[in-house]
């Protein structure tokens, strides 16, 4: 492939501890058959992180936040700043495969079609086994994680996802002009797969490249504010993509689980698990609020993100669907947007028919 790579694709590493893990990833990384540019989002706040990475990858460009900002707003951030065609997101808990950002690279010249693709993830504790290939969606707007715990030879082949997890994935950065950026409302959990349903209803497919692999340093369970993040950000995500009727008619059946949930747990768990709740539906309401200030004000007082709203001048008539949701607003769903819905989303559910007969076959 191109040596000059560089110019193609940029690689965003957001940074929390400059240790070993880092120091490996970035090995593996300029070890590739294809080096892309690396852009350092620093986000530890620690001076002397930033001068270790400097000292050991003189090629790597180091943007020190000087604080934690939240993946979300660094990737953001990392994405304005760069000016490849492709951008790669990354976790430096993860080692690149030596062909890995030159097949995802391939992939996506090879396919107008595509907004993004996926880099399969092999686990720790067994590197004959997955721990993911993307995410995808129940009927429910649920989101789960495909090809979990399946054999490694599934990366083998093209699989069709929902969304890249964003800790091994590349994106379009012309498709990113349509779907808008990352929801930062997120913070750190599921903006992924956020990103990932608005290419969807965009129009765009979403696949896991095959041959190009990733692995995991190390096993890590996630800690109860990990958990408490990824409930509330459940929540407010299938605020977003599930029409408002659906979600009346489905309140019920929440409400039901949850509390049988909070029953079952222990008194330290139900405390979390409320926190969570009520995280989720603060950030239903945060959204509301913002809307009521662009329609009243006419302008975002509040909100979260880069007010790109204000500046977008893309000659596309997706972004005037597909952008209001990535500010938080329900879609409005017409007839002919509900039917587009209704299909991504079966298409989402034989996904994950053909996920689950592959965990029954190995």
């Amino acid at each position: 492939m191109n040596d000059r790579i560089d110019r193609k694709v940029t690689l965003l590493l957001p940074v929390r501890n400059a240790g070993k893990e880092t120091a490996r990833c970035l090995r593996s990384v300029y070890a590739g058959t294809a080096v892309p540019k690396v852009i350092v989002l620093l986000l530890s706040g620690r001076k002397e992180d930033g001068e270790t990475i400097r000292k050991h990858f003189p090629d790597a460009m180091v943007f020190d936040f000087g604080l934690n900002p939240g993946r979300a707003h660094a990737l953001n951030t990392g994405f304005h700043i760069t000016q490849t065609p492709y951008v790669m997101t990354l976790s430096p808990r993860l080692t690149v495969g030596k062909h890995c950002v030159e097949k995802l690279c391939r992939a996506l010249e090879g396919g107008a079609e595509l907004a993004g693709v996926q880099a399969g993830v092999l686990a720790a504790e067994d590197p004959a086994r997955i721990r993911g290939m993307g995410w995808n969606f129940r009927s429910d707007a649920e989101p789960y994680i495909l090809g979990a715990g399946q054999r490694a030879s599934v990366c083998s082949r093209s699989v069709r996802i929902a969304a890249p997890m964003i800790e091994a994935a590349m994106y379009r950065m012309e498709a990113l002009e349509v779907t808008g950026l990352l929801d930062e409302r997120f913070y750190g959990k599921l903006e992924d797969a956020d990103l990932g349903f608005r290419a969807g209803l965009a129009g765009y497919e979403m696949r896991c490249v095959p041959g190009a692999l990733c692995r995991e340093q190390s096993a890590e369970s996630a800690g109860a504010f990990a958990r408490q993040l990824e409930i509330g950000n459940r929540i407010y995500l299938q605020y977003k993509i599930l029409p408002e009727w659906e979600q009346s008619l489905r309140r019920p059946f929440t409400f039901v689980r949850d509390r049988i949930r909070a029953l079952t747990a222990s008194e330290e768990e139900a405390a979390w698990i409320e926190a969570a709740v009520t995280r989720g539906r603060m950030l239903c309401y945060q959204a509301e609020m913002e809307l009521m200030e662009r329609s009243d004000l006419e302008m975002s007082v509040t909100k979260l993100p880069l007010p790109e709203e204000f500046c977008m001048e893309v000659p596309d008539k997706r972004v005037e669907k597909i952008y209001p949701i990535c500010l938080g607003e329900r879609p409005a769903y017409t007839a002919g947007e509900t039917a587009e819905a209704a299909r991504l989303r079966a298409e989402q559910v034989l996904w994950g028919a053909g996920d689950l007969l592959r965990k029954l076959r190995g």
